[in-house]
Formats: structure tokens, C-alpha cells, sequence
């Protein structure tokens, strides 16, 4: 079976799977002229009976698509995706019907990829019901969808819809699960538009579970089940948002287990999100939960840092925002502070900072501070907005870190060299340079330490620990932690972030 490119002339040319196509370069001896114009009619009588109407529907469209001309039997599809799939899924069946249909006679079988009739077949009439307009229960994705930060939380499931998507051999269905604000529902549009880019005559449906719910539920109600099924089930993509809320709903998880057979068996895609993995979804079918594992399943978890750190900067850019790199590091360290943080909880302290930004500056092109966001931050966590603290004492400093690394004050000054207390050594030294602007001697008699050498000893490897950001590992509570999270979470109690 070869292909032409109606948008670059009748030149044939074969898709990138040579080995599949060349599969299809059968022909038949003989000829004859007089039924060509019923032929590629009863090519699709045939494939309805032997296929199946709606598989064959799916993959071509309509009667249309197939036609007998030239001697040869053309099938056309609207784009390369679309050929590799009738190839795959109808090559066999079309040789063997050819040859059945045309004995005797030298039909080459080829497939057209241009302008095409690739469209859903008409539905019957519905039941008139109402002159009242009919709502519908697709939201309209957004015109352009942001660009999708991938990082070691996502890479599985977006790779996943990526292929799903875009290639002939991806996924038949993909199923991301993850806690409400990791990005699931971006990642799904950005399935969708990825989709529509790439093949821009396939029929791609986006809705959620509460949406398939209740347009299940009104078509029972008025007797307009059949329009709702086709609705749903002539799709080369259908995307489903938050198919949890299906769960519970006897019938309509029926449907649903019927929709995702029907698509799949006619070679389209499904992209699911949920809140939880299918295992874990509460009074799910137990069919539909085997259907959901069927696929591929895959899960989405928080930002770690490397990923904060690079969604920041591009969730800020699409605000007009520009962070100073102080500013910036300083909501990374609030971020991760907090484990259960996610993509949301970032979008909402960025909105906070664009706030104060406006409120202090009144500049539409915003370049954001490290007081800026010191600020935001405060007003967001409920803090007392206000005048940046004055200098802050030696005694607090060292009392605040004794407490939150839990180090006896007195440990400070002996000989031991327990990793816990060097390390609050280095932090007081470090805060009390950054704080009070004492010198290494007074902070070595703050310290009761013999000289100033070693004092300036812990600053410098401090610094240099600042400056791997490796995690600390000291056989605290809190390792694991940065060092710059530390000292953020330090300064914080003290006021002083």
C-alpha cells in the first residue's frame, strides 16, 4: 500500500515504517472498468461486515473514503498519522477484500494522504425534545496552553501522553494520578493541543468525570443516549479530567467501561486523570478499574527543587514578573519547606509577590526584590507586614539555632565534634556575620571558643556548603534539608525572612 501526499503533488511516498507498507504493495491480475464506480462501495459493505461499521467508521470516516480508480483501489485519510493506522489495522483486511470483490483483476491499493472526507459519518435526527438550546458538556480548552516544565516528578506521565498523542505505536490509554495541583489537568491540555497540532482533522474530546456524569445522566433522561454515545465513542482522542468522580455511579461507570471498549477497539487513544492511583479509588467497578490498569499508568508527584527552581523563573514570565536571584531563592526555600507544597502553591505565592509588587511599585513590567517577596511571603503566611526588623542580638541568634537543631548552649564552647553542634556553630557564625555585622573575635568570645581562627574556619566552610547546596546529613530531624533551607527556616523564626 503506498501513500500520496495530496500537499506536495501525486508524487507516492512511503511512510517511515517501510517494512509495513511494502506489506501492502499487492496487486491483481486482470482488469475490469464497468464496477469501479460501485467497487469501493462495496470495499466498505464488506469491511462493515467483516470488521465491523463502527471500527471501520472510526479509521476512515466515511463511504467516501474508499474509491476504484486508475486500476487501483485509494483510500483517502487526512493526514500520515491516519494512513499508518489504516494501514495497521486495515491493510490485511482490504487486500483480501479487494481480491475478492475484483478477482482476477490488477488492483493496486493505495492510500492518499490530502483533503479528505475524514469526518465523522452524520448521526441520525435526534428526537425533538426542546427549542431550548442544548448545553454542552465540553469545556473549551484554552486558546494557547503554557509550556509544561518536565522534571523527574512528571517525566513518566508526560512522556506518556506525549506518545499517546502524536504516535502511530504510543499507548492506547494512559492514566496519570497525583494530588490536586501537580499539574494533571495542564499536562492533559497540553495532550489535546499537542494532538490537534499534529493531526488537525482528528476528532479530540476534552471533558471531565463530573462533566461525563451529568451529560450521561440527561441523555438517559431524555432519551438521547444514542447521540451521547456518539458523541463520545467516533473519537480519534478522547481526554477525560478528574475521572475519579465516576466512582459510585453504577450506570455511568458502565457506559464509561463501554466508551473506553468501543474507542480502543477502533484503534483511538484515551488520556484519564485522576486523584488516585485505580487501585486506590474507592466504590470503583471493578471492570472499569481493570480497564483503567490496562494502559499505561502513571503517577505525578510534587515539585522536587530542581524542578521549583525552574518553574519560578517560567510561571513568573508569563506574569511580566522578573525575580532578583535573592528573591528567587528565597521562594525556593519557602516552597520546599513546606512538603506538601505543589504547582498551585507556587502560582499563589507568585500571585502574592505580583500583588506587593504592585502595591509598592505601581510598575506594570515588575521587577520583584528579595523585600518584595520577604514581604508577600509574610502576608501570605499571616505574618504582620511591616519595617524589615533592625539588627537582631548575638543571644538570639544563638538561642534560635540551638532550638531548632536541638543543641545544648553549652556544647557550643567544648571540644566535642559532634556533627550536630559544628554545624550550629557554622550557622550562628554565618547569621551573625549576615545579622549583626559582629567581627570573628567577638563571635569567637560569643561562642567561647579559644581563638577567632577557628571561627573563621566555620564561616568559610559554611559558605562553601552554601554554595553545593549538598543536604545535610548530621543525624538530626531535619537532614535532608539544604543548608539554605536551614538557615531560611532559622531566619524565619527569628523574623528575620
Amino acid at each position: 500500500m503506498t501513500h500520496r501526499d495530496e500537499t506536495r503533488g501525486d508524487t507516492p511516498c512511503r511512510t517511515h515504517n517501510s517494512a509495513q507498507t511494502d506489506r501492502f504493495n499487492t496487486t491483481h491480475a486482470g482488469s475490469s472498468a464497468h464496477d469501479d464506480a460501485d467497487l469501493g462501495r462495496r470495499v466498505i459493505g464488506r469491511l462493515n461486515e467483516t470488521v465491523g461499521a463502527d471500527r471501520v467508521r472510526r479509521l476512515l470516516g466515511s463511504d467516501d473514503a474508499v474509491r476504484c480508480r486508475d486500476g487501483s483501489i485509494e483510500i483517502r485519510v487526512s493526514d500520515k498519522f491516519s494512513a499508518d493506522m489504516v494501514e495497521r489495522r486495515l491493510g490485511d483486511e482490504i487486500r483480501r477484500t479487494a481480491a475478492e470483490l475484483a478477482p482476477g483483476r490488477d488492483l493496486e491499493i493505495r492510500v492518499r494522504v490530502g483533503n479528505t472526507a475524514h469526518r465523522p459519518a452524520p448521526a441520525p435526527a435526534a428526537p425533538a425534545t426542546s427549542t431550548t438550546p442544548k448545553r454542552t458538556d465540553t469545556p473549551r480548552p484554552r486558546p494557547t496552553v503554557p509550556e509544561y516544565i518536565v522534571g523527574a516528578p512528571n517525566r513518566v506521565a508526560f512522556e506518556a501522553c506525549r506518545r499517546a498523542a502524536c504516535e502511530a505505536d504510543g499507548p492506547s490509554l494512559v492514566f496519570i494520578h497525583g494530588a490536586c495541583g501537580v499539574g494533571k489537568t495542564h499536562l492533559l491540555r497540553v495532550a489535546a493541543s499537542t494532538a490537534r497540532r499534529a493531526r488537525p482533522d482528528a476528532r479530540i474530546r476534552f471533558t471531565s468525570g463530573e462533566q461525563f456524569v451529568s451529560g450521561y445522566v440527561r441523555a438517559i433522561r431524555d432519551g438521547t443516549a444514542d447521540a451521547f454515545q456518539r458523541k463520545h465513542r467516533r473519537l480519534d482522542l478522547l481526554v477525560i479530567d478528574d475521572v475519579h468522580v465516576v466512582a459510585g455511579k453504577g450506570g455511568t461507570q458502565q457506559e464509561l467501561v463501554r466508551t473506553l471498549s468501543d474507542l480502543q477497539l477502533a484503534g483511538a487513544r484515551v488520556i484519564l486523570a485522576s486523584d488516585a492511583h485505580p487501585r486506590d479509588i474507592a466504590k470503583l467497578h471493578e471492570a472499569l478499574g481493570s480497564r483503567f490498569v490496562s494502559g499505561v499508568v502513571a503517577p505525578i508527584s510534587r515539585p522536587d527543587e530542581d524542578m521549583v527552581r525552574r518553574l519560578i523563573p517560567a510561571l513568573a514570565k508569563r506574569r511580566g514578573l522578573i525575580l532578583d536571584p535573592r528573591g528567587h531563592d528565597m521562594l525556593v526555600a519557602r516552597v520546599m519547606e513546606d512538603d506538601r507544597a505543589t504547582v498551585r502553591d507556587i502560582e499563589g505565592i507568585l500571585t502574592q509577590v505580583q500583588a506587593m509588587g504592585n502595591l509598592m511599585d505601581h510598575d506594570r513590567a515588575l521587577f520583584l526584590s528579595a523585600d518584595h517577596v520577604r514581604r508577600a511571603v509574610e502576608m501570605r503566611a499571616g505574618a504582620r507586614p511591616g519595617i524589615r526588623p533592625g539588627p537582631v542580638s548575638i543571644d538570639r541568634i544563638i538561642d534560635t539555632v540551638c532550638a531548632e537543631l536541638g543543641v545544648a548552649r553549652p556544647d557550643l564552647g567544648g571540644k566535642g565534634r559532634a556533627k550536630k553542634v559544628v554545624l550550629a556553630r557554622e550557622i550562628i557564625v554565618h547569621l551573625g556575620k549576615r545579622h549583626t555585622g559582629r567581627s570573628y573575635p567577638e563571635l569567637a568570645m560569643d561562642l567561647s571558643r579559644p581563638n577567632h581562627s577557628t571561627v573563621i574556619t566555620a564561616h568559610q566552610r559554611f559558605e562553601a556548603k552554601l554554595k553545593n547546596n549538598d543536604p545535610v546529613r548530621v543525624g538530626a530531624s531535619f537532614d535532608g534539608c539544604c543548608p539554605g533551607e536551614l538557615v531560611g527556616r532559622i531566619e524565619r523564626a527569628m523574623g528575620l525572612a
